[in-house]
């Protein structure tokens, strides 16, 4: 009985071996078909895909682009020089950082672009190759995608320039200039300086309020902002040319704050600010930027 099982299991290993033997090309043929096929529709998913993508060695020239980035870019498939002279600001030296950069944002034919990139290491593309061994080396290719952020950018810029600003106006001699005229005239004054106020910051569409005989509050629009910079806030110019008969000229102090600091706090720093212009007839103006004072 043992020698009749024996015989049996070594019929059944002999069968099996020559099974192998015989289905071992077809599989390996099957195989390799499969990753032929693989690499094929691989290939063509990323030609079809909707981000633009580029393949760069390790000297930063084009390997290999889908049609996205062509068709962005102007470039055909067979442009293999640097990405340069693409985008002048992706520099050999910025892909060659020793720590990797993951974007950069760049301009091409007035469109605002992300490139985002990732560093595919040759070691790590050949570690289960048994075919190909890279050992020692630091070379790479990278790979980078383009998003389109123009529109996004120019929500956020819209967004910055409709946020308000608030500032608040002194009169820093305000008894003193009302001391040095007639009585009579002294209403007169005043009226032409709420006037020049009021017309000044109404020219750009700005919430004017008096708040106390010798203060006025403001709120604007922050893309009004680098205009009134601009002319030096003219308007502190426009109020000492005011002559009704008074021997002083009236002098204002403008704090005004910006870049998303909380109102409340706002107040107390501003209030520094206008205390401080006072004193400083260089630097009758200062901006709140958050909590720092820009002068």
């Amino acid at each position: 009985m043992g020698a009749e099982f024996s015989g049996f299991i070594v019929i059944y290993v002999i069968i099996v071996l020559i099974s192998n033997r015989r289905s071992r090309p077809l599989l390996i043929n099957e195989l390799v078909n499969f990753a032929t096929q693989y690499g094929t529709v691989q290939k063509q998913l990323l030609n079809d895909f909707e981000i633009p993508y580029a393949l760069l060695d390790y000297n930063s020239r084009f390997l290999w682009m889908n049609e996205k980035f062509t068709e962005i870019t102007g470039k055909d498939k067979n442009y293999h020089k640097s990405v340069t002279t693409v985008f002048p600001s992706l520099t050999k030296d910025i892909l060659q950082k020793s720590e990797a950069v993951e974007s950069i944002n760049v301009m091409l034919d007035d469109r605002n672009y992300r490139i985002s990139m990732k560093r595919i290491y040759f070691d790590s593309v050949t570690k289960d190759s048994a075919i190909v061994a890279i050992n020692d080396t630091d070379e790479y290719l990278t790979a980078i995608y383009l998003f389109d952020e123009t529109e996004l950018n120019r929500y956020i810029r819209e967004n910055e320039e409709q946020k308000l600003v608030a500032g608040l106006i002194y009169i820093d001699n305000y008894e003193e200039a009302l001391d040095s005229i007639e009585d009579v005239k002294r209403s007169l004054l005043i009226a032409l300086v709420d006037r020049k106020v009021n017309k000044y910051f109404t020219e750009i569409d700005a919430l004017v309020r008096k708040i106390e005989k010798d203060k006025y509050f403001v709120v604007f629009k922050y893309k009004y902002l680098e205009q009134l910079s601009a002319d030096k806030f003219k308007l502190i110019e426009d109020v000492k040319s005011i002559k009704v008969g008074n021997e002083m000229a009236i002098t204002l102090s403008i704090g005004v704050g910006a870049g998303g600091a909380p109102l409340p706090n706002c107040f107390s720093i501003w209030a520094r600010a206008v205390a401080s212009a006072s004193f400083l007839a260089s630097a009758p103006v200062f901006l709140v930027a958050g909590a720092t004072l820009l002068f």
